[in-house]
């Protein structure tokens, strides 16, 4: 009970089917208590994700996780750090993705998600220019961000005297 009461001091109030629900995902006390307070497209996560259909995908995609990335990789913190891992990316993307980390990075690529669980939807992140993977729907890619790829293709385009 006292567990209970530490969570609702830290953020909202939740409920018990939604308390049963994160543990269910393997979630701590501290995940619970922020996952109370969190916030995705400017609305409390306690009030999105009470629908079956999210939370069904959210049940699926750890359980994904789990079997594919090993500790350190904590599922429930890379949700609760990327709530769109659940809310609006595919999972087979995620899949794909980890393909392409695992196969490009593979001494490190669990250490890698686990510090940035934004590598699960936008892999390429890591990789720099010159290495190239494949997006989830069989297109070849170039590695690096947005902003390293538009400085990439602005040098391309000046002409030369």
């Amino acid at each position: 009970m006292a567990s209970r009461e530490r969570s609702r001091s830290r953020g909202r109030d939740v409920d018990a089917s939604t308390r049963a629900w994160l543990e269910s995902l393997g979630a701590t006390d501290e995940q619970i208590a922020a996952f109370s307070g969190r916030e995705f497209k400017g609305q409390p996560l306690l009030a999105q994700w009470t629908k079956p259909m999210i939370r069904s995908k959210a049940v699926s995609l750890v359980r994904e996780l789990s079997s594919r990335l090993p500790p350190p990789f904590n599922t429930v913190d890379a949700i609760l750090a990327r709530p769109a891992l659940v809310d609006t990316t595919p999972i087979g993307r995620i899949v794909h993705n980890i393909g392409q980390l695992q196969a490009l990075r593979p001494e490190n690529y669990v250490d890698l998600i686990s510090a940035r669980p934004d590598l699960l939807m936008h892999p390429e992140g890591e990789f720099s220019l010159d290495e190239t993977w494949t997006d989830w729907q069989g297109q070849l890619r170039s590695g690096g961000n947005k902003s390293q790829r538009k400085k990439q293709k602005q040098k391309q385009k000046k002409p030369r005297k």
